[in-house]
């Protein structure tokens, strides 16, 4: 998981296969970003193997954007949490 994060994060592609249906879960967090398969998707040639680069900016815009209001929190100053 750490390895594809960090990936997708500096846009190479990636394919993740989990072991089997009841580990598609550990994938979880990657909801909405990335479609994990499973080795009989594998195994059935399910898997479109071609390259995409996932667009994140947005998200990574909304995660930095966290991170500083977080410091600024736990720092002491007094932030607008409806933002």
């Amino acid at each position: 998981m750490h390895c594809a994060t960090s990936c997708i994060v500096i846009g190479i592609s990636v394919v993740l296969i989990a072991e089997g249906e009841e580990n598609l879960e550990l994938f979880s967090v990657l909801d909405g970003i990335l479609k994990p398969y499973t080795f009989n998707e594998l195994k059935s040639r399910k898997i479109d193997f071609s390259s995409k680069i996932l667009n994140i900016e947005e998200l990574k815009a909304a995660m930095l954007k966290n991170l500083f209001f977080s410091v600024k929190k736990d720092c002491g100053e007094m932030i607008d949490e409806k933002i």
